[in-house]
């Protein structure tokens, strides 16, 4: 079972009796030991202190006498929109917290003071606690629920780095060819979802918050196989790089010149592929598809032997160039 270990509440009785039900709590046989602070007229509670004033009860932010100063620095290598809202954020943690404006007033004064410590200019934190001391302190302490759409979206998720804003940029400006594929048109939204995740840093490098637990997993022999492993029977397999006996490892870019390992067991009936056909001159076309690998791959070469043009871009290619009917080899991504 899970206890709450902080509670708070106004006692009305005597001294005596809130001692006496103190006392009452603590005969338990349950090994639980309560401990009680109280006051007439001020306490602390969590990041409260709990006041009495002119016969009203009030709030204002507590800060313990540990507290440091562990605000980001401005100059850290962060995403700059996360840089912006630390100060804001802290600014209207005091502001929910104080229920004065006074109170708010001082103690937003010793955060300035904090961030100036971290090389945040005053211009800037000057005009965030405005923008926060003008906003309606009931509006701050109103639950608002969280605004879901309805569609469906596809975050890009990724570290954060001095080249996220040329990457994020990029992404953007080529995002429609993605969307010219018919099947990825139906999942990707308009415009792109980018979502920035902190980098790793050396409190995350040399500490782990997780114990890690050894899973019993029994091994298979298809473990350690990875890589195009061919059936030899079908037209898909017969066709692939005939360079090769039963498997292919790896596969290389004409493009770039550099090549890479194929990290899965694949078979000419594997579902959920990406591949490549390269063309006797060199030219090569990535492709995917949720079906079987090899129903794909038919389908191009009948796509190819009917000229069905509209099926995709090696059916232009072939009859524009008068290549061969099939593809020189196919070759797993």
């Amino acid at each position: 079972q899970r206890y709450i270990d902080d509670l708070f509440f106004i006692w009305k009785g005597s001294e005596d009796c809130l001692n006496s039900f103190i006392s009452h709590l603590n005969s338990n046989n349950k090994g639980i030991i309560l401990t009680c602070e109280y006051s007439t007229n001020s306490i602390n509670f969590l990041d409260l202190n709990i006041f009495i004033q002119d016969g009203k009860i009030h709030t204002k932010t507590f800060f313990k006498k540990v507290c440091t100063n562990t605000a980001i620095d401005q100059t850290s290598c962060h995403y700059k929109p996360w840089l912006e809202s630390a100060p804001k954020s802290q600014f209207l943690r005091i502001r929910r917290n104080c229920s004065q404006i006074n109170d708010f007033n001082e103690q937003s004064l010793v955060l300035k003071k904090q961030f100036i410590e971290k090389n945040y200019s005053c211009t800037f934190l000057d005009s965030t606690i405005d923008t926060v001391r003008n906003k309606p302190r009931e509006s701050l302490l109103t639950y608002k629920d969280k605004n879901t759409s309805e569609t469906p979206t596809l975050p890009i998720i990724f570290n954060y780095n001095n080249k996220s804003g040329f990457i994020k940029k990029t992404i953007k400006k080529h995002w429609h060819l993605l969307r010219q594929d018919d099947l990825l048109k139906e999942i990707l939204p308009a415009q792109p979802k980018i979502v920035f995740r902190g980098a790793p840093n050396f409190r995350s490098i040399l500490t782990n918050n997780y114990t890690k637990v050894t899973k019993n997993i029994q091994n298979t022999f298809l473990d350690g196989a990875k890589g195009f492993y061919k059936c030899k029977r079908c037209t898909v397999c017969k066709n692939t790089d005939q360079t090769t006996k039963s498997k292919i490892t790896n596969f290389k870019s004409n493009q770039t010149n550099k090549s890479y390992k194929i990290r899965d067991f694949i078979g000419c009936n594997t579902t959920n592929v990406i591949y490549l056909l390269e063309c006797p001159c060199g030219l090569q076309y990535v492709g995917m598809t949720t079906r079987c690998l090899k129903t794909r791959l038919a389908e191009h070469c009948r796509n190819i032997r009917n000229g069905f043009l509209n099926h995709s871009s090696i059916v232009s290619y072939v009859k524009a160039y008068s290549q061969p009917c099939l593809p020189e080899h196919y070759s797993q991504l």
